[in-house]
């Protein structure tokens, strides 16, 4: 029992011709298979960041304390190089705290790119001090390999360009993940089938993907045009949760447009109402972080005003396991939390009875990787939109209505803030992709419905009937 990561991560080992991590094995079960794509395409691509080539100064300048070989020097040598890369990361932007860049953004800051090809020569100045100490111990010898496989990296971004254009236009894309000390270098394979089919043909196994957000309206050609799968046997199990008895799904009428200013507040402002009605015991899951502020800002000063005894959470007091243990043990808790809370959170029982949904997660259409796939789509004349970003939203949402009804006794409201579910075409295929709870645009019943769960909980009853 392994995790999607550490498989895969054998699977690259096992590419590059290094011995396998994990023994032989005649079946492969995937449990929660929809993070396998985004997994994959982490994983089975390529990445190196000036934060690991900061991580070998540091190491080497210990190494020539250690054994006494030329420290001064080094001193200064190291010295120069952190300047060089604190320089690097200075002309990206010292304002820019995080960041996704297409690699042909990223050279089009020409001061930046002029420094970053500058320090290939550095670099490559590097391995020269170091090939007469390689003889001395194996620490050296390891160092230089280390050195030695940045350096190519690095040469092949930055001296190499014509290699970064072909990579662009073929089955992979280069991007840039901006941090606020360093710059990492990614490279993400776009044709995840192609890997996937590779592996299958090449493995006698049986392979078997399971999760509850696999399907689409019924559907699962989505998920087996990703990984390539070809006609395989298909089952799909019904839920053993009575969703139209346990739950209420309202998507409120008179909804703010979810392009509009202030839209978290004035959909705060709007389920107000049905917020008190739940007296805590709410999951306010929002796509942005700056959604995620906005709201927990509007709450902290509502909560304050009205002298309401809740426990408020906010993404980013605490980290997501701490949060979660708190939210677990809190008096009337609230938690408001981003894409790491849609998935992954099993809160049973009456502690969890509200689930706000302020936006359908689409994916942010700038993301370098998301934009080469849909240049993909295009130039084989298909539609990016209906092709990818829908199908991968209507996932999502499913993973964040999920956390909702988590056992036969929950019971709960689902409150979806973004219009275009009931609105657009493409949202209608979301709603029907939702579990079968009863259904609503008025409040009120959502106001009725929360306030009869919580007479039920006082009396002890675990049925809505």
């Amino acid at each position: 029992m392994v995790n999607h990561h550490l498989f895969l991560a054998d699977l690259a080992l096992k590419d590059e011709g290094i011995a396998e991590l994990l023994p032989a094995s005649d079946v492969v079960v995937f449990d929660e298979a929809h993070q396998l794509p985004d997994i994959a395409t982490v994983l089975l691509g390529d990445y190196f960041s000036t934060a690991q080539i900061q991580d070998l100064l540091n190491d080497i300048l210990v190494e020539s304390r250690v054994s006494a070989t030329g420290s001064a020097q080094w001193d200064n040598n190291l010295a120069h190089m952190a300047k060089q890369l604190k320089d690097i990361r200075i002309h990206v932007g010292v304002e820019i705290v995080s960041a996704k860049w297409t690699f042909e953004f990223f050279k089009s800051n020409h001061a930046c790119l002029r420094l970053c090809e500058s320090f290939c020569d550095t670099l490559e100045h590097l391995l020269d001090d170091l090939e007469p100490l390689v003889s001395h111990s194996e620490a050296w010898l390891k160092l230089q390999g280390r050195a030695i496989q940045l350096c190519q990296h690095w040469h092949q971004w930055f001296k190499q360009n014509e290699v970064v254009d072909t990579a662009e236009l073929s089955n992979s894309v280069r991007w840039v993940n901006v941090s606020s000390h360093h710059i990492q270098l990614c490279e993400s394979p776009l044709n995840l089938a192609q890997e996937f089919k590779e592996l299958f043909e090449q493995s006698n196994k049986a392979w078997i993907f399971t999760s509850a957000t696999l399907s689409i309206k019924g559907e699962l050609s989505h998920f087996s045009a990703r990984l390539g799968l070809n006609q395989p046997q298909e089952l799909l199990v019904p839920s053993p949760f009575d969703y139209a008895q346990q739950g209420l799904l309202c998507v409120p009428s008179h909804l703010p447009q979810p392009n509009s200013d202030n839209f978290s507040l004035k959909l705060c402002d709007l389920l107000w109402p049905l917020i008190l009605a739940s007296d805590g015991g709410l999951f306010f899951l929002c796509t942005s972080h700056r959604a995620v502020q906005q709201v927990g800002d509007y709450f902290r000063d509502r909560i304050k005003q009205e002298s309401l005894d809740w426990t408020l959470l906010i993404q980013g007091q605490k980290s997501r396991s701490e949060l979660i243990d708190h939210y677990r043990i809190a008096q009337k808790p609230v938690l408001i939390g981003a894409a790491s809370f849609w998935e992954g959170i099993d809160i049973q029982g009456h502690r969890l009875r509200l689930v706000i949904i302020d936006k359908l997660p689409f994916a942010t259409p700038d993301d370098p990787v998301f934009k080469a796939h849909s240049e993909v789509i295009k130039r084989r004349g298909g539609n990016p939109f209906l092709e990818l970003s829908v199908p991968d939203a209507a996932i999502a949402l499913k993973q964040g209505a999920g956390r909702l009804i988590r056992s036969e006794s929950d019971q709960g409201v689902l409150v979806i803030g973004d219009r275009r579910i009931v609105e657009k075409p493409y949202g209608q295929k979301m709603w029907r992709s939702l579990p079968p709870f009863s259904r609503t645009k008025n409040m009120s019943e959502a106001i009725d419905f929360l306030r009869l769960i919580q007479s039920n909980a006082q009396c002890g009853h675990a049925k809505l009937y």
